[in-house]
């Protein structure tokens, strides 16, 4: 006899007037999936019904894979372990979802939406994840390769430990997230904003770096010795120590809580695969120079404070990156239709136009 293992419920709430075939489609992934359902999914119309459907419950290692189910709700769901490959889920409703180990192999996520996300060591080779907005979501250890998350928005979150080989990820709000003891070697993070990142021991390799910002970043122990488009302005606000290694002879100022931990004969930092997500939330501010210490001031790599005058035109350069980091921070607190949001968005840009000629 076969045992069925997961149960979930599932409410659909109908548009009138507008037509398609959501809901035949979702009844046939769900009876494929050995799932019980408790809600009427009139798999049977007259004609094909729109419908927004919203999924709660359990469904465990599921296979879900191969189907059509844009804009389906997740919130508050357990979906661990279940196969989505190859799935279109555009548009999906992801809040407080546990979607941790599941499989989202070239599957179509684009502008899902959540908070609170749990995708721990989930495996989301070669998906679309364009325009998607997951904030405060749990990607430690996730497999990202040849991902694409091209102007994508995961403030606050974590992606400890996760591999980026050959993803997309140009345009991308990375802000107060974790990228301890990742893997970045080929990605393409061109205009990405890392401003507040938790980067220790990171790994960049060749990856693309062009326009980021890194302000507020912490890179001790990060690996930077072969990445393409770093400046010195990139970094000046960021902090490392002295295992930081940087392309093209440039130094770093040092973190001073590192510091602070070296002065007390403690091990240099390392972060947890699995770091918590309040650590993430507290990534260090840009260092003062007056906190330096005297011990790093002879160091090869790092640098208490720069020792020339910075051009009017650099300083012009810092500003305008403090600002647009300041917008970065504000805009996802916005909703995405809001006009204040749209009118923040057009002065960023307006912003990195003016920088970009500031650096010419």
């Amino acid at each position: 006899m076969r045992n069925v293992l997961a149960k979930f419920t599932i409410s659909a709430y109908i548009e009138p007037m507008k037509l398609g075939s959501h809901i035949r489609s979702l009844s046939i992934a769900i009876a494929s999936a050995g799932c019980f359902i408790a809600a009427p999914v009139f798999a049977q119309t007259a004609s094909p019904v729109s419908a927004k459907v919203h999924i709660s419950g359990s469904c465990e290692k599921c296979d879900l894979s191969n189907r059509n189910l844009p804009g389906l709700s997740f919130r508050g769901s357990n979906f661990a372990g279940t196969n989505f490959t190859n799935t279109n889920l555009s548009g999906a409703k992801l809040d407080g979802a546990n979607l941790s180990s599941a499989q989202f192999n070239k599957a179509y996520l684009m502008r899902a939406q959540g908070t609170g996300v749990q995708m721990p060591n989930s495996s989301l080779r070669n998906a679309t994840l364009t325009e998607a907005t997951l904030i405060s979501s749990n990607f430690s250890g996730a497999d990202l390769r040849r991902a694409d998350l091209t102007r994508s928005d995961f403030t606050g979150s974590n992606f400890s430990g996760a591999i980026f080989k050959g993803t997309d990820a140009m345009g991308c709000q990375f802000s107060k997230t974790s990228f301890a003891n990742a893997k970045l070697d080929h990605a393409n993070f061109t205009d990405a904003n890392f401003s507040g990142a938790n980067m220790r021991n990171a790994k960049f390799g060749d990856a693309i770096v062009s326009n980021s910002r890194f302000v507020g970043a912490d890179l001790s122990g990060a690996n930077l010795s072969k990445v393409q488009g770093l400046t010195p302005e990139q970094i000046a606000t960021a902090c490392g120590d002295d295992k930081t290694r940087l392309a093209n002879n440039l130094i770093i100022t040092a973190c001073p809580e590192t510091n602070a931990m070296k002065s007390l004969g403690m091990a240099s930092l390392q972060s947890d695969v699995a770091a918590p997500m309040a650590e993430v939330e507290t990534a260090p501010k840009p260092p003062r120079h007056t906190m330096f210490f005297r011990e790093l001031q002879n160091s090869r790599r790092l640098a208490p404070a720069p020792n020339r005058n910075l051009t009017e035109r650099e300083l012009a350069v810092l500003e305008l990156d403090k600002a647009i980091a300041a917008l970065d921070e504000t805009m996802p607190n916005l909703p995405l239709d809001s006009p204040a949001r749209q009118q923040l968005m057009k002065s960023r840009e307006h912003m990195l136009n003016v920088r970009e000629e500031k650096r010419d």
